[in-house]
């Protein structure tokens, strides 16, 4: 197949990286759950148990990670080369070990900038029946993903946690059916980047997306009315067509990949000089590289002042 190839400014955008100091604030819905055991609550109507993980704060760096790749401490310390031709090397001592991400150890990994390195300045807290818990994570590393051609890039977090942590539900057969769980293992957040250009140009379709949709919907109530009007056979057949050919217009329209993904204005935060990141993002786990994926819920960022 063709080759997957880098966006052509990514390494541009992440050498222009400065440490930049984030507040996280994540929603983990029911579902999550569904890692450990099939969710058996059968009231579709009700509102999936969720909580809120709030008050993480991160310290996001320019430098690569040097992954630590063996055990044995006489080993030779190993550098790893980065989205662009820098390297780091460490004494033994100094190896990371990181969480696997998404680009960096996915089937393409040409397309990410390279993993680097992330401080936890403040751990998320969240309350459940127990009172205040506090969330541990570890192995915490970031990267910058951008394919050639994608309108929109993505700027990926990744840390583990070491438990189950949970809110509402007993014990029992029904826990995880009532429950919220953000599961031990990795869990990813991922925040679209874009370019001044890109993004106007996807708020540009986004916009002209849904105004066709409103007026196929529109056209298929009109055309509809008039065959519920008229008493002739060939007008009625004439004008159910016509509503069809509307309502197929409709959902030719991709409207909901629009709305998760292109943000209106006030969605966005400034990163640098004419890149901006979406505020809003999703949560989710994978064992890397080809494993099942599962939504665990969303998360909002915002910039701080380090």
């Amino acid at each position: 197949g063709e080759t997957v190839v880098p966006h052509p400014r990514l390494s541009e955008i992440v050498d222009n990286h400065r440490t930049k100091r984030v507040a996280l604030n994540i929603e983990v819905v029911g579902g999550g759950a569904s890692i450990h055991q099939k969710n058996n609550n059968n009231n579709n109507d009700a509102a999936p148990p969720r909580f809120a993980i709030k008050d993480i704060v991160l310290d996001l760096h320019n430098a690569p990670v040097v992954v630590k790749k063996k055990k044995n401490k006489n080993d030779k310390p190993t550098a790893l080369t980065t989205g662009d031709s820098s390297s780091i090397m460490t004494t033994a001592d100094d190896w990371v070990e990181v969480v696997k991400m998404p680009g960096h150890d996915g089937d393409h990994p040409r397309i990410s900038g390279g993993l680097r390195t992330l401080d936890v300045v403040q751990q998320g807290q969240f309350v459940n029946q127990d009172g205040l818990q506090n969330v541990e994570t570890s192995k915490a590393t970031w990267e910058l993903v951008w394919m050639k051609d994608a309108h929109a890039g993505s700027l990926n977090i990744g840390f583990e946690v070491p438990k189950d942590y949970t809110r509402g539900g007993n014990s029992g057969a029904d826990h995880h059916a009532s429950s919220a769980t953000l599961p031990k293992g990795p869990v990813y957040l991922n925040f679209f980047v874009w370019s001044k250009e890109s993004l106007e140009y996807a708020r540009t379709a986004k916009e002209k997306a849904f105004r066709i949709a409103k007026e196929s919907l529109e056209e298929r109530n009109e055309e509809l009315t008039k065959m519920q009007e008229t008493s002739n056979p060939f007008l009625k057949a004439l004008h159910y067509r016509n509503a069809y050919a509307a309502i197929e217009t409709y959902t030719l329209q991709p409207l909901k990949h629009y709305q998760e993904m292109v943000p209106d204005e006030g969605e966005t935060i400034q990163i640098q000089e004419d890149v901006y990141l979406n505020a809003r993002g999703k949560v989710w786990t994978k064992e890397m590289p080809r494993g099942p994926q599962f939504a665990l819920g969303t998360a909002k960022l915002t910039l701080m002042s380090p």
